[in-house]
């Protein structure tokens, strides 16, 4: 079972076509769609390494549980582009564009 099928293409009647790589059919609703906008991925990304840095070296005890917690899942969100929270309200701060 291979998820990538290899440059498929497509001849419509006005002759453009599409080629490229695309997922198999069993494979296309397991993407996981980016809902945070480039310049969020990089500000979580750089809060959630600031957070576990304090949480690891100058926090301590329950303030530190939670500053490496909140670290853990922010490096996490920002890294994959998915808030499970923008996802619950339908939201999210990437603009869709296209389509």
């Amino acid at each position: 079972m291979k998820p990538l099928v290899e440059n498929v293409t497509k001849r419509s009647k006005d002759a453009s076509y599409k080629v490229g790589p695309t997922l198999a059919p069993e494979y296309e609703s397991r993407r996981v769609i980016v809902n945070e906008a480039n310049w969020e991925r990089i500000g979580r990304l750089g809060a959630g390494v600031v957070l576990l840095i304090l949480g690891f070296t100058v926090f301590g005890g329950v303030l530190a549980v939670i500053a490496v917690i909140a670290g853990l899942i922010m490096t996490v969100t920002g890294a994959v582009g998915w808030c499970p929270i923008y996802a619950l309200l339908k939201t999210g701060t990437r603009k869709i564009t296209g389509a």
